[in-house]
């Protein structure tokens, strides 16, 4: 092969600094359009939230199946799937949940059945095949991290939990894991907000709508909207249904917690994909301990 012709090499570093003088643009676009979406946000009073959204008040599915510490839920929401995934693994294996809590991991086996036992039912969706499904944890996390949501959205941040640095997905993040999944359709899921006072985090979660969690979630929206069809689920606090859409996913992007771990094996067992970072909860057991 003959040397490259001057000319011929020129125009392609033209082209690449052209290309690289685009994306750097579009990044400076979008950080402006997220400035005006928080300003925006800030003038907007805070949702109320929806009715019956205390049913699943204090509702941990993620610890009940990773620590079988269940304690409360079976009685106070005796359909939910902790209640089931109790009496069908954590009842055998054990005396009772004293006896139970931190000794073993997930049974994946019993979280399929539960699964397939809610298929067809109403409010428990499947995502579409080739769209992106994202878990968001809010809540505690966005709530008393330190970095204000506009930082978040612009360059990440760092969670309540220092154990998982700079957890918080930037929106450009989240763009780059859009078009790597190949996909017009990006659905955001995001839990709803304790109503309790948490004492342990000082001035946080008092507000019980949680305005941190809501322009971080409504804004990442409005960045992946302008390229993709992006619908957000928050404030229904249903636990069951979010974790079940999660869990059928085939293109999923995780967050932080047992409980969107759980989610991404979940995926990984049923031939889906993981797009993006990834985070290890070293409390949890390996994902390939498929417990029965």
């Amino acid at each position: 092969m003959g040397k490259p012709h001057p000319v011929g090499v020129f125009v392609l570093v033209l082209a690449a600094l052209s290309s690289a003088a685009s994306m750097q643009l579009h990044s400076h676009e979008l950080d402006s359009m997220l400035e005006r979406c928080v300003a925006a946000e800030a003038t907007v009073p805070p949702p109320q939230r929806l009715a019956g959204s205390q049913i699943f008040l204090d509702y941990r599915l993620g610890d009940c199946i990773r620590l079988c510490n269940c304690v409360g839920m079976p009685s106070r929401y005796p359909r939910s799937f902790a209640a089931q995934y109790y009496r069908a693994h954590c009842l055998r294996k054990g005396s009772g949940p004293k006896a139970l809590k931190g000794k073993y991991g997930p049974s994946y086996d019993t979280i399929l059945r539960i699964l397939a036992n809610a298929d067809g039912k109403e409010g428990f969706n499947v995502p579409e095949p080739s769209s992106l499904v994202v878990h968001l944890r809010l809540g505690d996390m966005v709530e008393g991290s330190l970095d204000d949501p506009l930082a978040m959205l612009q360059r990440g941040g760092n969670p309540l939990n220092k154990k998982w640095p700079n957890s918080i997905k930037s929106a450009h993040e989240l763009l780059e894991n859009a078009a790597e999944a190949n996909t017009s359709q990006v659905h955001l899921v995001g839990g709803g907000c304790w109503r309790r006072t948490n004492k342990k985090i000082k001035n946080t979660l008092r507000d019980v709508s949680c305005v941190k969690s809501h322009t971080y979630a409504h804004c990442l929206r409005a960045a992946l909207q302008t390229k993709y069809n992006t619908t957000l689920s928050m404030d229904d606090n249903n636990a069951d249904r979010d974790f079940y859409f999660m869990g059928r996913a085939k293109k999923f992007v995780e967050g932080v917690g047992g409980f969107s771990r759980i989610a991404a094996d979940l995926v990984r067992l049923q031939g889906g994909h993981i797009v993006g970072r990834q985070f290890v909860d070293a409390r949890a057991p390996l994902s390939s301990n498929l417990l029965i």
